[in-house]
């Protein structure tokens, strides 16, 4: 069959070549990366590549597709790491994993470590499996440099064709010069009538509902457990903020501690407190600075408060 335009060729099929040649005949790894605004249609396009990675690759191999595939999605870089570290259902050969955008839950230089930490994970610990990795974020440079080095394609949303219910990208593959160091984006090539041309845009259909319907409860459970996380977050730092009493809330030393037992057994005078532990007066007095400097309202309430239920483990170092 003559493609007479690109308009014809079949959804997503150049791409897949592309994967395919990679993944399957020369045994690499692929990492792709998709950017766009929010509202873009970057996670449903990404969703839609992945549906038809495994229906083209391993339609035959699993009894339900939609299943497996959302056993691959995640929200988080942890989730990655339990998944590739599963030996009850080990990731196959040229399978993917798609990272939903965690730019928007780290800060930036908190994710751009951590995603260094997991393609060098996945390129060098990985590389005969031939793992490939689909992510999207709101813009490329959210990656630190080292890790765009090491991405192959980059997909760029353009648009979206809302009758048709139509996602639109450019992508583009990304070679690298090993002397440079630099990325030159290409556009893949596929024949068009009987020429070779550039494919700039690629055209998607949405997702299956089945698929759409198990991402959206995958990703509404986990919006869920991260509000839940930060709100316990929130709660500890409170508590210990708390506990600080405008100190700097370090912890006591064991003999710091037993002058606060003391103290609130009655004992307040420093003379009687360095008699009841027989150590010179001048040891209290200098002891009483630093735990004011820890905790400066420590005399203030009874030590069953509820203001010391987080308090620190005692150190083993004396004043």
């Amino acid at each position: 069959m003559v493609i007479k335009s690109i308009e014809d060729l079949p959804e997503g099929t150049v791409y897949m070549n592309w994967c395919k040649e990679r993944l399957f005949k020369r045994n690499q790894n692929v990492i792709v990366v998709t950017t766009g605004s929010t509202g873009s249609g970057k996670s449903m396009q990404d969703l839609r590549r992945m549906e038809l990675h495994y229906h083209k690759f391993f339609k035959n191999k699993f009894p339900d597709i939609n299943k497996r595939i959302m056993m691959n999605v995640f929200f988080s870089i942890g989730g990655i790491a339990t998944r590739l570290a599963d030996k009850k259902e080990p990731i196959l050969p040229g399978e993917e994993i798609m990272l939903e955008e965690v730019g928007a839950i780290h800060s930036a230089h908190s994710w751009q470590d951590k995603a260094s930490k997991l393609f060098n994970y996945i390129l060098q610990s990985f590389r005969s499996r031939g793992i490939m990795l689909q992510m999207n974020l709101p813009v490329f440079t959210m990656l630190n440099k080292s890790a765009r080095l090491l991405c192959h394609f980059h997909f760029i949303m353009t648009s979206i064709d809302y009758r048709n219910k139509i996602s639109i990208s450019k992508g583009k593959y990304l070679q690298l010069s090993q002397e440079s160091g630099k990325h030159y984006p290409k556009f893949l090539r596929s024949v068009i009538g009987h020429t070779w041309q550039p494919v700039k845009r690629y055209r998607y259909q949405l997702p299956s509902k089945e698929l759409v319907d198990a991402y959206e409860i995958k990703k509404s459970e986990f919006v869920e457990k991260t509000i839940m996380d930060l709100k316990v977050h929130e709660d500890i730092e409170e508590e210990k903020q708390i506990n600080r009493l405008g100190g700097n809330g370090k912890p006591f030393t064991e003999r710091q501690e037993k002058i606060q037992d003391l103290f609130h057994q009655g004992i307040t005078i420093q003379r009687e407190i360095a008699e009841k532990m027989n150590l010179p007066q001048s040891k209290i007095s200098e002891n009483m600075v630093s735990m004011t400097s820890k905790y400066q309202k420590w005399r203030d309430l009874p030590k069953e408060s509820e203001i010391y239920r987080f308090k620190p483990v005692s150190a083993p170092s004396q004043t």
